[in-house]
């Protein structure tokens, strides 16, 4: 939490380096639990997609048990991300949540569009076709004014009721709520990231992929 907090205070230039960045990652003792979960099962990443099918979190679930997004990754795509004609999604970007304090010790959050985690992470990845028929659905659901012509598609994929960006935590809350209603075992979305990883080594795929 500190090394995140100077890190914002140096991107800000408030202070000439972070300090945090000298010293040793903190690592688990023994018998200390990690606050990771276990991945899903090949079976659990089953039921989830089958149960999102025509929610709102479909494509969201599509793209992160069949791609291996992160939360901010899926949440800031693009349509002009998509390619189409080659079923490929382009990943440069991810949505993040930037809280300030002002002077008078006041709160606010505001959505902040940002480069991706790595280097390696901006990526082009091709669209599995479950991912291709889950694009599908999400683009009738919402109901896009350009539904007839997806090369016109514009704007970002997910979208809060208002039109606006969806924030990633309230997002994240609701995902939970639906898991939880559906009876599937309870993970972070971040290891739905892991899941994929998981299943993909489990189906042969090389680790470096």
């Amino acid at each position: 939490v500190l090394g995140a907090v100077l890190k914002h205070a140096n991107r800000q230039g408030l202070i000439p380096k972070n300090p945090v960045e000298l010293t040793d990652r903190m690592t688990l003792q023994p018998g200390e639990l990690s606050s990771g979960h276990n991945p899903w099962t090949k079976e659990e990443a089953k039921t989830a997609l089958k149960n999102s099918v025509g929610t709102e979190f479909d494509l969201f679930i599509h793209i992160a048990l069949y791609l291996g997004l992160r939360r901010g990754e899926i949440l800031g795509l693009r349509w002009e991300d998509f390619d189409f004609a080659r079923a490929t999604v382009d990943v440069s970007r991810t949505l993040k949540e930037l809280r300030t304090i002002d002077s008078e010790g006041n709160g606010s959050t505001r959505l902040v569009l940002d480069t991706p985690k790595t280097k390696s992470s901006s990526r082009i990845l091709m669209l599995p076709e479950p991912v291709q028929e889950s694009v599908k659905r999400h683009i009738y659901r919402q109901a896009h004014p350009a539904t007839t012509d997806i090369a016109n598609l514009a704007g970002h994929v997910f979208r809060s009721h208002s039109g606006g960006q969806v924030h990633p935590s309230n997002f994240a809350k609701k995902l939970q709520a639906f898991i939880a209603d559906c009876g599937i075992r309870r993970i972070r979305i971040h290891d739905f990231r892991h899941t994929a990883a998981s299943l993909g080594l489990e189906a042969g795929v090389r680790l470096e992929a």
